[in-house]
């Protein structure tokens, strides 16, 4: 079984073939290629000669694609088809950097591939259970307008699959409390009770919660007003700022990684890592306050093995914190990326002949 999966963004399609492993049982994936291709008309025409040239002559039997964002409307993995592209149209206004990249990849796909299954894998489909209390803004009601303002969180591919992850690995307990740390070039951390979702960093937008590489992470408010009086260029030089030049590498003053500022003793990281260890801590104390204790942190993500440069004194700060003193906080690392995770949903939707329908 062929699967392919496809991340878009604005300036590339990264696509990542797999198949099936034919010599055991455990469904694990052998990578056949991957790529990248500039996110523009005919690109998939251009992924399809590169699999020709590198031998895979098979059409994929089924296709997923990871949806940043799917709001109130893409609330499971979903089939996709000519009527659900024309109701993600309806939520450009509250992702207008997303939404269209999504929608004009989607049609094309559709049309390259008519008849193979091609699966919406949104991110923000684990939080849509969030408790009310989390989930929504001190907002006027009548600013809303139509507008879901409200938490979706942005890394949940991540976070559900080490959830589910942990709980096979400690099948002894339940309702695991786990804080779960996707290391991501924009870093989320959730609090996860069983497999429910009940706090999470990352807000309405990528660029709140945790500073990432690039973004700022949770600023206030008036902040962004000021920013767009004092910029010459405006609302378009404040997104720019706040999502391209701030974060980590805004404060090391040249673009840097997670791997960079965790890991390296020069100077100029002694900043950036400080504040990205007590982001880290407050993170964690809110995770601890809402669950009452925990059982597991859990890592996943790009940027997984750092946690060896965070978890020992992160567990020690924890146990400390614990309600619950007597018992033994667990480690956990989720090595599947995600680009596995979308393949394997794609898989469980095809064999399953799953077809959801957006209500």
């Amino acid at each position: 079984m062929t699967i392919v999966t496809f991340n878009p963004s604005h300036q590339e399609i990264e696509y990542f073939c797999f198949d099936t492993n034919p010599s055991n049982n455990n469904g694990d994936l052998l990578l056949r290629l991957q790529g990248t291709t500039p996110t523009q008309k005919g690109c998939l025409k251009k992924v399809q000669n590169k699999w020709k040239k590198s031998g895979i002559q098979k059409k994929p039997d089924a296709i997923g694609i990871r949806v940043v964002f799917g709001g109130n409307l893409l609330t499971a993995p979903t089939c996709a088809s000519p009527e659900v592209v024309d109701k993600l149209y309806t939520l450009i206004p509250m992702a207008p950097m997303h939404v269209p990249v999504l929608t004009n990849i989607l049609k094309e796909t559709l049309r390259t591939f008519p008849s193979t299954p091609i699966i919406l894998v949104p991110e923000t489909a684990f939080f849509a259970s969030l408790p009310p209390g989390e989930q929504i803004y001190g907002l006027n009601r009548k600013a809303y307008r139509g507008m879901a303002w409200q938490k979706y969180g942005f890394q949940g591919i991540y976070h559900e699959a080490v959830a589910l992850d942990a709980e096979r690995q400690y099948p002894e307990r339940k309702n695991l409390k786990i804080i779960s740390f996707c290391l991501e070039a924009k870093p989320e951390i959730a609090a996860i009770v069983g497999n429910r979702p009940i706090m999470v960093t990352g807000g309405n937008t990528p660029l709140d919660g945790i500073p990432g590489h690039t973004t700022c992470g949770n600023i206030d408010p008036a902040i962004v007003l000021k920013l767009n009086d004092s910029l010459e260029s405006g609302m378009d030089g404040t997104a720019r700022l706040l999502s391209r030049e701030s974060g980590l590498s805004g404060l090391v003053g040249r673009p840097t990684t997670l791997t960079e500022v965790l890991s390296s003793r020069l100077p100029e990281y002694d900043l950036p890592r400080r504040m990205l260890h007590y982001h880290i801590l407050c993170a964690c104390g809110s995770a601890i306050a809402v669950m009452g204790s925990v059982d597991v942190i859990a890592f996943s993500g790009r940027y997984a093995k750092l946690s060896e440069n965070i978890a020992p004194q992160l567990v020690r700060q924890l146990t400390f914190r614990n309600t619950n003193n007597t018992q033994h906080i667990n480690r956990h690392i989720m090595k599947t990326s995600r680009e596995e995770l979308i393949a394997e949903t794609a898989i469980s939707c095809f064999s399953a002949n799953q077809k959801d329908v957006i209500p």
